[in-house]
């Protein structure tokens, strides 16, 4: 993929005549130079704004070099002016890139960006799609195969009040069971989601799943139990997604208890949005709770200005307590801002009982992590539901 920048000021007026048009025979001009260089075949595209696109048939990069250097190495004589052109390229190799023209196409696409952000000046820059292109490539194309053939799990993680020991609450954890790799956590493939626009699809299939075992669990007699489903800034910001979480609610008839986990980071974008969006929920009974608190330094007086329930407390912090002292102090910190504006508090990835103690002097209402339980399949959290219940720990 080549770039012909537009330059921004010549030695003289341009004649109309001497815009590059596809298919319009006027020489000399850049077409009729790459067209000497490729034929007139399908060997060469024009995409339009300046960009064409080239089949070499050389596999080494001075060979591509080589033929960029021939083509655009000296100015181009167009209306009595010397012309240099500034060229940019972004390559792409069969079969390491891909095996089709629309895959090379985008890989060829990504290589080209990076180099136009390098903002270098010289007469030919070129760039080939890195191994990590390839695998972030890989990768989307996987994600959408996983989202189409259904690979995705939900398992759900227990909240344990710490006064009665009850679950009182689950977090709804995606994971992906992956063919070739078995089952992956979420931290290896959300960025990919998020930047690929597939979270939005994949946070409605979590809203309906967990709408879907929200309705059994209560269809089955066990004790009412809130579910708590993590909503990403992109589902945040469509105008239709108010509308559309109360409708997937509305459809479980047992009216399933389902709240919502929005990131700290959440609240320093869009604030008034975000504000009626928040509200306009809570409204309806749903429970908001901010996730990783602590990570985002967002400004306490936020917290004021937004309908919120609970505040998680970031895993990194309890990790630390009882072995570095500064963090005890920053979990004190929280609950007491947490109290201060009338908010429960949730201790994320508890794993010892020391941690435990620490949280229970301190405060704390609720915890989350591996010491209770790790995130499980919904037909496994129906036995410690009802464990927890009956009075036996499992």
């Amino acid at each position: 993929m080549i770039n012909i920048p537009t330059p921004s000021s010549a030695p003289c007026k341009l004649p109309a005549a001497a815009i590059p048009v596809p298919g319009v025979a006027s020489k000399p001009k850049p077409t009729s130079a790459l067209r000497r260089r490729f034929g007139d075949g399908d060997n060469l595209a024009y995409f339009g704004g300046g960009i064409f696109v080239a089949v070499f048939e050389e596999h080494l990069r001075n060979a591509v070099h080589d033929s960029a250097t021939a083509v655009f190495g000296q100015p181009f004589a167009i209306g009595g002016c010397a012309i240099p052109a500034t060229v940019k390229c972004g390559l792409a190799r069969y079969p390491v890139h891909g095996r089709n023209a629309a895959t090379l196409l985008q890989y060829a696409e990504g290589a080209l960006e990076k180099i136009r952000e390098r903002r270098e000046i010289a007469p030919v820059r070129l760039l080939a799609a890195s191994a990590a292109d390839s695998r972030g490539r890989g990768l989307e194309q996987r994600l959408r195969l996983a989202l189409k053939h259904q690979q995705f799990l939900v398992h759900y993680q227990p909240l344990i009040e710490r006064v009665s020991g009850r679950i009182i609450a689950v977090e709804a954890l995606l994971r992906w069971r992956d063919p070739e790799r078995g089952l992956i956590s979420p931290g290896a493939f959300m960025p990919a989601l998020e930047q690929t626009g597939l979270i939005v699809p994949l946070g409605e299939w979590v809203l309906s799943k967990a709408v879907c075992d929200c309705a059994r669990w209560l269809s089955i007699g066990l004790p009412k139990i809130r579910v708590a489903v993590n909503i990403s800034a992109q589902q945040l910001t469509r105008k239709d997604f108010v509308g559309y979480f109360l409708d997937t609610l509305r459809l479980a008839r047992s009216g399933p208890c389902i709240d919502i986990e929005i990131t700290e980071s959440a609240l320093l974008e869009e604030p008034g949005s975000l504000r009626r969006t928040l509200k306009a929920l809570r409204g309806e009974g749903v429970r908001v709770a901010i996730d990783d608190f602590g990570m985002a330094h967002s400004s306490p007086t936020r917290l004021a200005e937004f309908p919120v329930d609970s505040l998680k407390i970031d895993r990194s912090f309890i990790s630390q307590l009882g072995h570095q002292p500064h963090s005890q102090g920053v979990v004190s910190t929280i609950i007491a801002l947490a109290r201060a504006y009338g908010l429960r508090t949730v201790a994320e990835g508890v794993e010892t009982i020391q941690q435990l103690e620490i949280l229970d002097a301190l405060g704390c209402e609720q915890s989350q992590g591996y010491l209770h339980s790790p995130a499980v399949p919904a037909e496994e959290l129906e036995f410690l539901v009802a464990a927890r219940a009956s009075g036996a720990q499992p």
